[in-house]
């Protein structure tokens, strides 16, 4: 029922990435609407909304950008995303392992 785009989308994104939010939701929903389904019933076809909001607000981001099925992806959105989440996920993989061994205990010099 929302008009997608860039920041819809970010924003949907970003509601799905907050743990159980989602679920919550979904059961407050549930609990409140006269319905035949069960939760679980109910939760799937909440995902599926989901899912195809998702799918809409994409579409509507490459008609935004003139871009059509089959059109290469651009190097700078290539490089932009390749390279920057690689450098964002080797920080959030290794950086707690590298505060951890400095602050270990075995680091000590006797």
């Amino acid at each position: 029922s929302k008009k997608p785009g860039v920041v819809t989308w970010i924003s949907f994104i970003v509601y799905r990435a907050i743990p159980f939010a989602f679920e919550l939701r979904t059961l407050l929903d549930w609990a409140t609407t006269k319905t035949t389904l069960g939760f679980y019933e109910w939760l799937k076809l909440e995902d599926i909304y989901a899912q195809l909001f998702l799918v809409k607000c994409r579409i509507e981001m490459d008609h935004e950008n003139e871009r059509n099925v089959g059109d290469k992806q651009g190097l700078h959105l290539k490089i932009a995303m390749g390279f920057g989440l690689f450098i964002i996920l080797c920080f959030v993989i290794w950086f707690p392992l590298l505060f951890f061994i400095q602050a270990s205990p075995g680091n000590i010099i006797n």
